[in-house]
């Protein structure tokens, strides 16, 4: 989001001008990660594979009251790994109201011998509120790269990571225009080879709204320049 500031005499405003697009894309960490997703997903989040603990591939867990992340469609053989070694905490999930350090997630296998093309995990994001945005997206692979494509419009931006067997966390940074935009994501296997067990797969989705720190700022001076111009008035 970009801020403009008009002054004309003792009058200041501000003009929003805000387009929807993909800031960055980045694979932020490998390995476990313990995460609060109450505290980290403000805006929304999900947890996929195991429903609080309760063993189950068709399990997502989400927060209450809230629905911007859509359905997750996995494309292959669905499976859950119980065993993912990124934990997940809660207060404010629904149908599993409160949970801690529960591990699993959704995965995409193949369909049919050793087929590189055919395993995804895709949802949409939508009906945010227009500003910035930071999506943390919880991952694993399997004897098998990683692509993560994040798209808006025609905004789109992707981030890889080699062959390996890998937990893995990217960062998503992004802005809403209108209320109708919509963010795409798509986690997809990147390579040929493999085995039958190879597979991509994801455990846990958050999203947190972001200050805007231009406007904080704005505000303040903006107040600050309302009380110079009152005093000087009664002066």
């Amino acid at each position: 989001m970009k801020t403009k500031t008009l002054i004309a005499g003792v009058f200041l405003a501000t003009v929003c001008v805000v387009r929807a697009d993909i800031t960055s894309v980045t694979l932020a960490g490998t390995g476990a990660a313990d995460v609060n997703l109450t505290a980290e997903g403000t805006t929304d989040w999900i947890m996929l594979g195991q429903g609080g603990g309760a063993a189950g591939i068709e399990n997502r867990d989400e927060k209450s009251g809230v629905n911007h992340i859509g359905a997750v469609t996995v494309t292959g053989t669905k499976d859950s790994w119980a065993a993912h070694p990124s934990r997940f905490t809660w207060t404010d999930g629904a149908p599993t109201a409160t949970a801690t350090d529960v591990l699993g997630d959704w995965e995409a296998k193949p369909l049919g011998g050793l087929d590189a093309t055919d395993q995804a995990l895709t949802f949409s994001v939508n009906d945010l509120a227009v500003g910035d945005y930071t999506m943390m997206l919880y991952t694993s692979s399997y004897k098998a790269s990683q692509l993560l494509t994040a798209t808006i419009g025609a905004s789109s931006m992707t981030a890889t990571h080699g062959f390996s067997n890998d937990a893995t966390y990217y960062s998503i940074a992004f802005s809403i225009d209108t209320l109708g935009d919509v963010l795409d994501i798509s986690f997809n296997r990147n390579d040929a080879g493999g085995d039958q067990y190879s597979n991509v797969g994801i455990s846990a989705v958050t999203i947190a709204a972001v200050p805007e720190p231009a406007t904080l700022g704005l505000i303040a001076a903006c107040g600050g320049g309302i009380l110079f111009i009152r005093r000087r008035i009664m002066l």
